[in-house]
């Protein structure tokens, strides 16, 4: 039978202190994955179900997280629909010619710049797991698409060309809102 390694024999006090120091500080603490009667059951309660259905069905990681963990995938999934939004309404203002459709695109890029600041805030406290600043902030960037999407409905209209992409982004800052709810809970 081969020995292991001087190196290995020297790293094996220190793992298994690591193991036991961080196993105890975690034996009161019972990780349970979210249900699927979980997820149904937060769905519900967002804007829109089949979108916060398909949206966190098609995500790997969902029936292996637990809650803290679905607060995470939620708003790492906002995030990343902000920086979409940022970067169309980035590409649409660069083509536009219409100076009041440039003036639109041009504050929509500063609110989208806003949101993702604000989701990347949350993102920070969720080490700590500040759910209620991280719900004002996530409710807070919901707020900055619905803005975006109203400067079109200004006088003189004109007809939004990131309708479906604000949308989006209110969607899923509603869902990650709705799981860190039940997280402050």
């Amino acid at each position: 039978m081969a020995m292991p390694s001087p190196s290995v024999i020297a790293l094996l006090p220190i793992l298994l202190f690591s193991f036991f120091f961080h196993s105890s500080s975690t034996l009161s603490l019972v990780i349970i994955k979210v249900s699927e009667k979980q997820i149904n059951s937060i769905c519900k309660q967002t804007m829109n179900y089949d979108f916060c259905k398909t949206t966190l069905d098609r995500h790997s990681r969902t029936h292996k997280a637990n809650m803290n963990e679905l607060g995470i995938i939620t708003l790492l999934a906002a995030i990343a629909q902000a920086r979409v939004n940022k970067y169309v309404v980035n590409e649409l203002f660069q083509k536009e010619i219409e100076p009041i459709m440039m003036d639109r695109l041009a504050n929509c890029f500063i609110d989208y710049t806003v949101t993702l600041g604000k989701l990347q805030g949350a993102y920070r406290l969720s080490y700590e797991k500040d759910y209620k600043s991280m719900i004002q902030l996530v409710n807070d960037a919901m707020k900055m698409s619905t803005k975006c999407e109203n400067r079109f409905r200004k006088p003189p209209i004109r007809t939004s060309p990131i309708t479906h992409y604000n949308q989006k982004m209110v969607w899923f800052t509603d869902m990650a809102s709705v799981v860190l709810e039940m997280l402050d809970n």
